[in-house]
């Protein structure tokens, strides 16, 4: 495991309507330090765990995608009405099974494709991405 900055690019907080327990959702995702990368734009850095994610997950290292294969986190959506059309600023926490992940160079460009529970496989920018963090 790293000593990384991470900057941490999304935050729960930012969804409207969560419950007290999705609340407590962590980033999975984040990107390093511009004196680390050279990168000026955060979200043009590569894509690294957060520390949340390397502890709950037991990871190697930041970048260890392949060990999440197969793993459960939560991405944050909109909610759903009965006919399935989305609620504006209304989020909900769905839980999901990592399948894989692509373009980590660029955290901007980086999706996660993932499964629902209902098997429904869709690919999900790694921002909406989230962990539960274990607890102390």
């Amino acid at each position: 495991m790293s000593n990384t900055n991470a900057f941490i690019i999304p935050a729960v907080h930012t969804f409207n309507g969560l419950s007290e327990d999705e609340l407590k959702l962590r980033a999975m995702c984040c990107v390093d330090s511009l004196a680390n990368t050279k990168i000026y734009s955060q979200t043009s850095r590569q894509v690294l765990f957060t520390p949340e994610a390397i502890e709950k997950y037991k990871l190697y290292y930041n970048r260890d995608f392949n060990s999440l294969i197969g793993k459960q986190a939560y991405i944050i959506r909109r909610r759903r009405d009965n006919i399935n059309n989305p609620i504006n600023n209304k989020h909900k926490a769905y839980m999901i099974t990592i399948i894989e992940f692509k373009n980590t160079h660029m955290y901007r460009t980086c999706y996660v494709k993932c499964k629902f529970e209902d098997n429904k496989i869709v690919n999900i920018m790694v921002e909406c991405l989230f962990v539960k963090p274990l607890v102390k």
